[in-house]
């Protein structure tokens, strides 16, 4: 993708979603779950927001973690599309909307499974082998089969 991005992330905090906001996944029962991000342990770690935790929910090491301020990925989704990948993220004929990085730089990027009848956001990257982490059910879990989200 050349030039400069179409989105932005835009600063919210307990629970809130700024107009314009990505809806990247939905709860079972159709709620909808917003792309954030925010900085835990030194990084900029990618997930879900709903105004129903206030706040993002977010996978680090083997637990579930709320971050209460956070960013909000915003601009329009239709410029966006989600490719599906299995084990670790190796982008190839597709560019991955950055969401965040490790605490040492490492990029991550935005990824989706489907978890018990929703999909749920979470982190994928080059270095995370064997899928996404997502946090769910008050833990991390590693999705084998997840989606990327890509520039068109």
């Amino acid at each position: 993708m050349t030039g400069p991005s179409p989105f932005s992330w835009v600063d919210d905090e307990s629970g809130g979603v700024p107009s314009m906001a990505v809806q990247g996944g939905a709860e079972s029962d159709s709620k909808p779950l917003f792309i954030g991000r925010g900085e835990y342990k030194g990084g900029m770690h990618v997930g879900k927001v709903s105004p129903y935790w206030k706040g993002l929910l977010i996978a680090f090491g083997d637990k579930e973690v709320k971050v209460k301020k956070y960013q909000v990925l915003v601009g329009d989704a239709q410029r966006l599309r989600w490719v599906p990948c299995h084990g670790t993220a190796l982008p190839e004929d597709w560019t991955p909307v950055e969401g965040g990085y490790e605490a040492d730089g490492t990029p991550l990027f935005i990824a989706k499974a489907k978890i018990e009848g929703g999909q749920h956001i979470g982190k994928a990257g080059t270095h995370l082998i064997g899928g996404m982490a997502v946090a769910y059910g008050g833990k991390s879990i590693v999705m084998e089969d997840y989606s990327i989200l890509a520039y068109l």
